[in-house]
């Protein structure tokens, strides 16, 4: 295996990592907007300071030195999550979360320095942005509410609230997202 199939190993794992517990969790806008939050904090704390290590550093080291700021980061991101959203659970999807960044602080080893930040605002951004769609769609079609207060109407897609309907829309959105994409492009190509 070259370092460019590992590279793309490492990028699907990191992907899948992130859409599971949007998948799962983000039934709701509380829900999405907690665990938005926790990502946001979690990725923006531990990205960060891990870019700070020494390349130069032996990798088990470094990869050490990235799991202790992932678990110094992990404790109170998750205190401050359930005292901002008590209504909300994170369950097992806080961890999977912190498992995820810990990937991302791995990606150091595949890309730049200079691409860093531009990927880590990236993700700051479209990862939250997809967990609070998904959650709002889920919660409106799935539950006939929205921040949990009831709009009166029957659900047409109760099966959104299980996490297997939250994978299919979510699959669906960024099938609809990558397509909008690529009809960008070509029409911009076309000019």
């Amino acid at each position: 295996m070259n370092h460019t199939d590992n590279s793309v190993q490492r990028t699907i794992l990191g992907s899948g990592l992130l859409i599971a517990p949007i998948a799962a969790f983000s039934a709701s806008v509380m829900q999405a907007l907690a665990m938005s939050f926790a990502f946001f904090c979690m990725t923006l704390l531990t990205v960060l300071p891990a870019a700070l290590i020494p390349v130069k550093l032996p990798a088990a080291l470094r990869i050490l030195l990235y799991s202790v700021i992932g678990s110094l980061v992990y404790i109170p991101v998750g205190i401050l999550t359930v005292h901002l959203f008590p209504q909300v659970s994170g369950g097992v999807f806080i961890p999977i979360l912190s498992s995820a960044l810990y990937l991302t602080a791995l990606f150091q080893e595949v890309f730049p320095r200079k691409r860093l930040l531009k990927s880590l605002i990236r993700n700051l951004i479209s990862v939250p942005a997809a967990a609070v769609l998904t959650g709002a769609l889920r919660e409106l079609f799935g539950s006939a509410s929205f921040a949990g207060i009831s709009l009166q109407f029957q659900p047409p897609l109760p099966m959104l609230l299980h996490p297997s309907g939250g994978l299919i829309l979510l699959i669906l959105l960024l099938t609809a997202i990558s397509a909008l994409r690529r009809r960008e492009h070509l029409h911009a190509d076309s000019d």
